[in-house]
């Protein structure tokens, strides 16, 4: 099993039947011999969270460490150095539930110093590893867990920052999997944020806004994040499928930077992303659809608007009214309701009369029942438009709880008054017959003897 390579020192590992070079170099440092299988084609990736149970042994067979011995896995964050090189390289090519024994040279161990006083120096080291889980890094805005990001190939040379913002060029390789299976592998090039037009899930274009030029991952997406209840019929998947799709970003070019353009050019890249997510909004992409009405936002929120007067103030004012408009009506869907809450202030600061801002607002304050507050927004929207019927039904609707309220209110504290009434009236009553049935000193003295002379007997 060992042999001794004369021009380093370091002992060689001599491999048997069932082991496999799996060493990023192929120079016979690290073996891997399956015992049982894992279940899926997912491998975790650098970066990501992984819990293992592990045995230790020299090669003699002595044990020098067991995780399953302290009934504890060890959790560990792959390929950031935390443990020895065999284990980052090792582990990087199991699957979950697999179980194999990782026959690491000393270079790809604890090398010659050991790890006194259970190894010695030089010592080749075998591990019998089991997978139990890992978790990728969570790239979603929310944090929900929807796209799950591994890292398969890092990209050193590249600035953590200098990675595509929605609405730049993007030039990727995908491959899509359902139950393991490849259902689209493909090379292409499109606007990030854009990936739908493309038969491409909202997922990827989260996961690639996350990536560097030459990095390559792969992502667990949830259905919330993939095709949705509407399923994909050119790929044959399902409704509420949860997907994986390996990822490549080839290229990249991002658009002019906020402070690289003037007002009037930000109120055209604007409305020409606001018109896109309209579009989007219409064919039920409402990821897609947020994403740009959030980005009409960026272009205008924080703009100086010295100078800027007449139709130019006008369009400013109009594109950025409809971008929190529809970001509210978003957020609606997504149940966010205090951004809707946020975006409807700040529309209302546009247009205090706003019919929209109101009701969306209204739908918010009523969605947390809050219902006082939502009739008056409902009331505003009627103002605006007494007949919209929507304003109408809820504003009956709040009217219908508040009534139910203060009906609930005045039983509970009404029964509460009525008892302490009649606590009060009871106590008068006492008060009153103790006074006229006060006995005389000489009765009190008799009745205070008596009552002696009864205890102690």
């Amino acid at each position: 099993m060992e042999q001794n390579d004369a021009a380093s020192g370091i002992p060689e590992i001599s491999p048997t039947e069932g082991m496999v070079d799996i060493s990023k170099a192929q120079d016979g440092g690290l073996y891997k011999q399956i015992l049982v299988e894992g279940a899926g084609g997912r491998r975790p990736g650098t970066g990501n969270k992984v819990e293992v149970h592990y045995v230790g042994r020299l090669l003699s067979g002595d044990k020098f460490d067991s995780s399953r011995d302290r009934n504890d896995p060890f959790v560990f964050t792959l390929g950031k150095g935390q443990v020895i090189k065999g284990w980052d390289e090792g582990v990087a090519t199991m699957a979950i539930g697999e179980i194999a024994i990782l026959t690491c040279r000393s270079d790809y161990a604890y090398g010659a110093s050991g790890s006194p006083p259970t190894i010695p120096p030089n010592s080749i080291l075998k591990f019998e590893v089991e997978l139990i889980s890992f978790k990728g890094d969570d790239v979603t805005d929310k944090k929900d867990g929807g796209v799950m990001k591994s890292t398969l190939r890092d990209a050193p040379n590249r600035e953590d920052d200098d990675t595509p913002r929605m609405g730049a060029q993007v030039k990727v390789k995908i491959i899509g999997y359902y139950n393991d299976q490849a259902f689209d592998t493909r090379e292409l090039s499109f606007i990030l944020g854009e990936g739908s037009q493309h038969n491409i899930p909202w997922g990827v274009d989260l996961a690639i806004s996350s990536m560097k030029v030459d990095e390559r991952c792969r992502v667990v997406i949830k259905p919330e994040y993939g095709f949705r209840e509407a399923g994909n019929p050119e790929f044959k998947i399902p409704a509420n499928a949860e997907l994986d799709y390996e990822i490549e970003l080839i290229s990249m070019e991002n658009a002019k930077e906020n402070w690289e353009m003037s007002t009037e050019e930000k109120v055209q890249q604007a409305i020409i992303v606001k018109e896109k997510g309209t579009g989007f909004l219409k064919k039920g992409s409402l990821e897609a659809a947020y994403s740009h009405y959030l980005r009409v936002i960026k272009y205008l929120e924080d703009e100086s608007l010295e100078g800027v007067t007449g139709d130019k103030l006008a369009d400013y004012n109009k594109t950025l009214l409809a971008g929190y408009l529809n970001c509210a009506h978003c957020e609606l869907k997504f149940s966010d309701h205090p951004a809707v809450l946020e975006h409807c202030n700040k529309a209302l600061d546009i247009d205090k009369d706003n019919e929209k801002a109101h009701f969306r607002r209204g739908e918010a304050y009523f969605a947390l029942q809050d219902y006082e507050i939502a009739k008056k927004d409902y009331d505003a929207a009627l103002r605006a438009n007494p007949s919209n019927k929507q304003a109408i039904r809820k504003a009956a609707q709040c009217q219908q709880h508040i009534t139910k309220e203060k009906n609930r209110q005045k039983s509970l504290y009404g029964g509460m008054f009525e008892k302490f009434a009649k606590k009060e009236e009871q106590a008068e009553a006492v008060k009153k017959a103790v006074v006229d049935e006060k006995p005389d000193v000489n009765e009190a003295e008799t009745a205070i003897n008596d009552e002696a002379v009864t205890t102690s007997e």
